[in-house]
């Protein structure tokens, strides 16, 4: 039976125990219901306290310094991984794996150090398959003094890109390839930079299977007698086993007289156009993509250009950040936006998700020379915004060409009311008497797709119908103008076809050779078709036809050649022809012209 006596609390060693007359001393213990120290119980210097910084000092850029001795010892220049800084604090990191090394030089080679702006960029005993290389740009912690400087933060400019043996991947985030290397706002080159304007460029002559890096700076003042810049893939006279892909964010291309608005220049504002290109991308083989957010002249004339009235006046940049409208006229687009050619045997595919300004592709630096400068193929072709002196020279067949922000820009071509005051500078090729946009091929056209320019707001034409009083004018948005003073010719058939806005000035037509009509010859190539076709938009002095030519320059006087060409499809608009407007081929005329349409199909005879 058990006991049913509370058993004590003392522990065991302090209970009797027989053979013993000794009592164990009882353990002190916490007597506390946490085993921890509440905080206020500690030593305070146990207790990291908060201080504050104070007042930080401003930010600046830290300037260049002389290397010590003890830092020399450190110092190289070449390995699987290089860091450096930039004259204006940006750090940059380039990593390579796989096999191969990295050499650098900068600017300023014989201080010891990489605290420049980069010269050069070696790669070494690289692979094809293997190697790749990514770089890398930080900005610095601090803000610079000068607010022209705030654009380049987070990148990095460099002269020149090399390597000799091929490489699997180049990725240069934040690097921008540029001549003129010294930072905005700044006109004159150091020493030690005017040998450099000589050798700019990207030249990989074992190939890349993927290029990409910020972008390319390309301005071109006359006074530096500068030389274009080139990037060039693969070897002439070995053809490329790899078709690389091309990633630039964006390109700027200007050319111009930097001493034509000082106190003793010529003050002549330049009408163009550049047809010498300034920017060239050869590639011996065949490019499988092509993408570029946008392709134009430096949107940032300031950086272009001293100050207005030589530093008299200052525009504040507060109220216009980027200081250059004040200085747009002197750099018209079409006087000043330099030729970027694209040259390579095929294209796959092309994007162009921004602007393209005097860009062509073609096997040469001027297309359309002869039979032989097109491509081969082109996969497709996707404009997201306005192009304008864009030219696409082919020899094989178009996939799907997209033009979202219509073919050449109307601006300064259309005397409307509405686009009063506008500035001539911004006035596309068109209003100048160039081609705006000129495609041509021998092969065929598998679609094309043409979105509006611009919009219109339209009221009733009919005054009655114009409400007064308190409801005011109502206005209706409807597509502006398409197709501007452009050529899309074939010598095959056009598929699908999408065109919203007006066509003004251009001609579309398949069964047309345009290589023959250079040589003299009529250009009729035999049977074509164009279709399903669907405007929505008039034809202003436009035409769009198949296998059919006018003998004299003047389309439906019965003096035409019609060959075996049909196009089928609806219009919704009118047809306009004034007395002194043309096509950009120099004919008169305007409508659809085959000798088969939807209103007169071809007749199909069945044997019984």
């Amino acid at each position: 039976m058990s006991s049913k006596r509370r058993r004590s609390a003392r522990p065991d060693p302090a209970r009797f125990r027989l053979g013993s007359n000794l009592e164990s001393l009882e353990q002190r213990q916490l007597l506390a219901q946490s085993p921890y120290l509440p905080l206020t119980a500690y030593p305070t210097t146990d207790v990291q306290t908060f201080r504050h910084p104070g007042q930080v000092p401003i930010g600046s850029v830290a300037t260049q310094t002389i290397p010590s001795a003890a830092s020399l010892v450190g110092y190289s220049n070449e390995g699987k991984l290089v860091t450096g800084q930039d004259r204006q604090g940006n750090r940059w990191q380039l990593q390579l794996t796989g096999p191969g090394e990295i050499i650098v030089t900068d600017t300023t080679p014989n201080d010891g150090v990489l605290a420049d702006n980069i010269n050069t960029i070696t790669l070494v005993g690289t692979s094809p398959t293997k190697s790749v290389l990514t770089g890398t740009v930080q900005q610095p912690y601090a803000l610079p003094n000068d607010a022209s400087l705030l654009p380049t933060l987070g990148t990095t400019y460099f002269n020149s890109l090399q390597a000799l043996q091929g490489v699997k991947t180049i990725i240069l985030n934040g690097f921008i390839l540029t001549d003129t290397i010294t930072p905005p706002g700044s006109q004159a080159l150091s020493p030690a930079e005017t040998s450099l304007n000589q050798s700019t460029g990207i030249n990989l002559h074992g190939g890349v299977g993927k290029l990409d890096f910020q972008g390319i700076d390309g301005r071109f003042p006359a006074s530096f007698n500068p030389v274009p810049i080139n990037v060039v893939i693969g070897n002439p006279t070995t053809p490329l086993t790899v078709k690389p892909s091309i990633r630039i964010d964006r390109i700027y291309n200007t050319s111009y007289d930097d001493t034509a608005f000082t106190s003793t220049g010529t003050g002549t504002i330049p009408t163009g156009p550049l047809t010498s290109p300034t920017i060239s991308l050869v590639v011996n083989g065949t490019i499988a993509n092509f993408n570029v957010v946008s392709i134009t002249q430096q949107p940032d004339h300031s950086q272009n250009y001293p100050p207005v009235n030589q530093s008299i006046l200052t525009v504040p940049t507060e109220f216009i950040p980027t200081g250059s409208a004040a200085l747009e006229y002197q750099f018209p687009i079409v006087g000043t936006t330099g030729r970027t050619a694209i040259q390579t045997n095929a294209v796959g595919n092309v994007r162009v998700s921004g602007a393209a300004t005097n860009v062509t592709f073609s096997k040469s630096a001027q297309p359309f020379t002869n039979s032989l400068t097109g491509l081969n193929s082109v996969g497709s072709a996707t404009f997201g915004s306005t192009t304008d002196a864009v030219a696409i020279d082919s020899r094989g067949n178009i996939g799907k060409l997209t033009f979202k922000k219509g073919l050449g820009s109307p601006a300064g071509n259309v005397s409307n009311p509405v686009n009063y005051g506008q500035p001539s500078s911004q006035n596309g090729y068109a209003a100048s008497g160039n081609i705006a946009v000129q495609i041509a091929t021998e092969g065929n056209i598998g679609s094309l797709n043409v979105g509006p320019a611009n919009s219109v707001a339209q009221t009733a034409q009919n005054p009655a119908q114009i409400p007064d009083g308190i409801g005011g004018i109502h206005y209706v948005t409807r597509p502006g103008t398409a197709v501007t003073s452009s050529l899309v010719a074939t010598a095959g058939s056009i598929g699908k076809t999408n065109i919203t806005g007006d066509l003004q000035n251009s001609e579309i037509k398949s069964g047309y050779s345009y290589a023959s009509a250079v040589q003299g010859t009529s250009g009729v190539a035999g049977t074509s078709k164009i279709g399903k076709v669907r405007l929505v938009g008039n034809l202003i002095n436009s035409v769009i036809s198949a296998s059919y030519n006018p003998n004299d320059g003047i389309y439906g006087n019965g003096n035409d050649s019609a060959g075996n060409g049909t196009i089928t499809g609806t219009q919704t608009g009118q047809n306009f022809v004034t007395t002194t407007g043309r096509t950009v081929l120099g004919n008169q005329g305007s409508g659809v012209y085959a000798r088969y349409t939807s209103a007169h199909p071809k007749k199909v005879v069945r044997k019984k």
